[in-house]
């Protein structure tokens, strides 16, 4: 009997170790690739960081107070792994709505409609869905500024257009025109789009102009700062949602002052002194506007209902180069010469820094996404594009466009995915001149000028036909395709496990029959003993 028990003991011990076995080495499997693929970047990032990102700091907790909180030294992230992805895209060309040389894009807030200015005097509607043109508008004069003096109505119902003969009102329901007696580009405008409010220069004396948008009435009152001396430019930034108060830069000679303006007195206040306020982004609801501080290494916030001055510290050790907010205004991605990082625009407190390779120029509506659109080579192989047109593409020289994204809050992994410019022969030069998402995310839309090819709607999927006119392109991005390669390569990780799964499943079934075994031998001996 005892001996019995002997050999059933050693029996189990050996099921027990096969057991470990099998599962060390379905373990040693699933993860032996991942690490020395994790080995790999950060080995690359290392010999590469000192060129790119060099050292950058982080920042202790930050609050909307007026000081600024100590930033530490941090270490630069690895690179994030890249992912090729395949997007699919549409080049509009209509040559009486997008034109030779189209100066700014604007979406309406429902995402059926984009608007384009051109450089010129045209404005023109383009249907999304259809990607046709339904309405076109001629200004008064040539846009000025295009970018800085084009301003679309938080509900979609005016566009404004500043030109040379004064500033355009476009009704979005009628596209009827009107225009105001004021030749600037230095304005704001209340989210329902009826109110007006420039900062101009009249006989030397800087004043705040307030429009009655419906009536064209203007009342106006001189700029009384409290600096004393005149700025040498002043632009308006946001408004409060009660029009009380115009948050404006003034540019001095040795620095730049955020100023809270009433424009029913003429009186300012300074709130802030701040630097390269064109690198800011304003909030959705325009009510916030985001811009370096004097020392071009914080963030200040400065809010226009509370005429509060929050600061973000970003770098002690960098400047600050670009800023982007997503549509939903909860991520706010900040790029600085050492590297780049993201924050809860909320609260201001950091999420992560950026890795080297991640994209930070713009950031989804819904704030999830961080992403970048490029011009890249001529005939470049890649996409739906690469996929369908083949050798007839590469060999008529098509411009294409890399389209990166990654994770807001992981970052990862950089999934790219490259659509191709139709209006470009060989050798041409294509330049963005706008960005912007349909409000769900789904698409991405690019306004893109160059030397044209072709003409009409076409699908990146084929070649179309080359003309001599120089026409623009309005390019929509299918962004689904990031969102499968994500399902993807889920689905792939998925897979690697099954095997694991599987295996425990068939180990633990094998030594519950032998625990079965092990009792019925025992009670048989057992028996026979009796």
């Amino acid at each position: 009997m005892r001996s019995m028990r002997r050999r059933l003991l050693a029996f189990v011990v050996c099921l027990a170790l096969s057991a470990c076995i099998v599962l060390a080495a379905l373990w040693a499997e699933n993860t032996a690739a991942p690490k020395a693929q994790a080995v790999e970047i950060a080995q690359s990032a290392d010999a590469t960081s000192a060129d790119t990102m060099g050292e950058s700091s982080d920042t202790s907790d930050a609050t909307d107070t007026d000081t600024t909180s100590d930033a530490t030294a941090s270490s630069t992230p690895a690179e994030a792994q890249n992912e090729s992805v395949t997007l699919d895209s549409t080049n509009f060309s209509d040559p009486a709505c997008v034109g030779a040389d189209p100066g700014a894009l604007r979406i309406s807030p429902d995402g059926a409609t984009a608007y384009i200015v051109s450089n010129g005097s045209e404005v023109c509607a383009v249907d999304i869905p259809d990607f046709t043109t339904t309405h076109t508008a001629t200004l008064p004069g040539d846009s000025l500024g295009v970018n800085g003096g084009v301003t679309l109505s938080t509900d979609g119902a005016r566009l404004f257009v500043a030109t040379t003969a004064g500033i355009a009102v476009i009704d979005t329901a009628s596209y009827a025109v009107t225009t105001l007696d004021l030749v600037t580009s230095n304005y704001v405008v209340t989210r329902d789009g009826s109110t007006l409010y420039a900062v101009v220069q009249s006989g030397g004396t800087w004043q705040i102009d307030t429009v009655d948008v419906a009536g064209g009435g203007i009342t106006s009152q001189p700029v009384v700062f409290q600096e004393g001396a005149d700025p040498s430019v002043v632009n308006p930034l946001i408004v409060s949602d009660d029009g009380v108060t115009v948050i404006a830069d003034a540019q001095y000679d040795s620095a730049e002052h955020i100023l809270a303006i009433e424009p029913a007195t003429g009186s300012s206040t300074h709130l802030a002194v701040a630097a390269v306020s064109y690198i800011g982004c304003a909030s959705p609801d325009g009510t916030k506007v985001y811009v370096p501080d004097s020392s071009v290494s914080n963030v200040l916030e400065v809010n226009a209902n509370s005429r509060e001055v929050g600061v973000i510290s970003v770098d002690s050790q960098a400047r600050i180069v670009s800023m982007a907010l997503s549509a939903d205004g909860s991520r706010l991605a900040v790029g600085t010469s050492t590297g780049a990082h993201l924050y809860d625009a909320a609260s201001g407190a950091k999420v992560r820094d950026l890795a080297a390779n991640e994209p930070d120029a713009y950031v989804s509506p819904d704030g999830r996404y961080l992403m970048s659109v490029s011009v890249g080579s001529d005939g470049a192989a890649g996409g739906a594009g690469a996929a369908a047109g083949g050798a007839g593409a590469a060999a008529s020289g098509l411009t294409t466009l890399d389209v990166s994204r990654s994770a807001s809050d992981s970052g990862t992994t950089v999934q790219t995915g490259q659509v191709y410019y139709d209006g470009v022969g060989a050798g041409g030069d294509v330049e963005v001149r706008g960005v912007a998402f349909a409000p769900d995310g789904s698409a991405m839309y690019v306004l893109a000028t160059g030397d044209a090819s072709s003409s009409g709607a076409s699908s990146n999927t084929g070649v179309s036909s080359t003309t001599s006119d120089s026409v623009g392109r309005l390019i929509r991005i299918d962004l689904n395709g990031f969102s499968d390669a994500s399902t993807a390569a889920q689905k792939s990780s998925s897979s690697k496990t099954l095997p694991l799964i599987i295996a425990l499943v068939v180990v633990g079934c094998a030594l519950i029959a032998g625990s079965i075994w092990i009792r019925r031998r025992l009670a048989s001996a057992e028996s026979a003993k009796r």
